[in-house]
């Protein structure tokens, strides 16, 4: 749990964040720990002295990555870096952070090193997530690696898709599409030989980015099964009926005018209610829609687009309307 930072000095806490996170390759929850520090302006005083702007790779970018490995029958490598931030040069300005008790555990008895006394801090030499510069100093880190000492380029309007014309293969981030097989991992020797940590292969990608991905030789198939599997399942709605032919929402002009006209509740009371009744939460439910529609259901856009009007005072119609989309996307989720 983060502490506040101390009042004279401003030094950062040290935030250890302990959770499970997806395994690319066999697709099973595997437990990960990282230890962080606390950056933001609520709880330290932080100086920046450097932009903090990282670019990050835009769905639509990362659509045509797949459609232009599939028209051109290539192969999609999938590679990780580990603790990838660190790999960078630390921040201009020296940071410090507080011991706590996870890691002072971590020094003494995993690493077999002496005791820290109480109260001490530590010196950050590297880059850390949390810091808010630790984005961007990543960013300009990999582009060097692959600009400069590899001789990639980066398109114009995608500064996260990067091209190189010899060998026609193009990387996005730590997507490598190449003609071959061997060629992706060539590729992937490169980087990892200006890397510090290890560059996990993931293999041929089945999951990135919220995208299910099946490769073939005939064709690769994007989908988000996997996202839609789980956000109906936390609502419990795996069972609902849907029309033989299900569509995003009905375009008829009476159900069209029942959501514009419909009795809106004003009071906070009487909204909260509304949301007892109905079981869930309007807002993250059009949040889980919008996510949806932003990887690769561009097909909910209307019907999430029109919804989303109606998220400061939702009415029960409204609620029945996201639902539907819901069972929509279920029903349609290998699409």
């Amino acid at each position: 749990r983060p502490r506040p930072p101390d009042p004279d000095t401003g030094i950062l806490p040290w935030v250890w964040t302990y959770l499970y996170k997806v395994d690319p390759i066999i697709l099973e929850d595997v437990e990960k720990s990282r230890g962080t520090c606390n950056g933001g302006t609520r709880f330290g005083k932080v100086v920046t002295l450097a932009e903090t702007y990282a670019a990050c790779v835009e769905q639509p970018a990362h659509r045509m990555t797949w459609s232009l490995i599939a028209a051109l029958n290539y192969v999609g490598l999938g590679c990780d870096v580990s603790n990838a931030f660190a790999e960078a040069p630390a921040p201009k300005e020296p940071f410090y952070m507080v011991v706590d008790d996870q890691f002072r555990d971590w020094w003494e008895n995993c690493l077999g090193k002496p005791p820290i006394p109480q109260g001490w801090v530590i010196p950050i030499l590297k880059n850390l997530q949390g810091h808010p510069e630790a984005p961007r100093l990543w960013h300009k880190h990999i582009d060097g690696i692959l600009i400069v000492k590899m001789g990639f380029q980066h398109t114009t309007h995608e500064v996260c898709l990067y091209f190189k014309q010899d060998k026609k293969h193009g990387l996005d981030d730590f997507i490598i599409g190449a003609k071959t097989m061997q060629l992706c991992l060539d590729i992937k020797q490169q980087i990892q030989d200006n890397m510090v940590n290890p560059l996990n292969e993931l293999g041929v990608i089945k999951r990135f980015n919220g995208l299910d991905i099946e490769q073939t030789r005939h064709y690769i198939r994007i989908s988000c099964q996997t996202y839609i599997d789980k956000i109906v399942q936390h609502h419990q709605w795996q069972n609902e009926h849907t029309a033989n032919l299900p569509i995003p929402m009905r375009n008829d002009s009476t159900y069209q005018a029942n959501l514009e006209l419909s009795y809106r509740p004003k009071e906070v009371k009487e909204q909260q209610e509304v949301e007892t009744q109905m079981g869930f939460s309007y807002r993250q439910a059009i949040g889980e829609l919008i996510f949806a529609m932003t990887i690769c259901r561009l097909d909910i856009s209307p019907a999430v687009i029109k919804l989303s009007q109606y998220a400061a005072a939702p009415a029960k119609c409204h609620y029945q309307a996201a639902k539907a989309v819901f069972t929509y996307l279920y029903a349609t989720k290998n699409d």
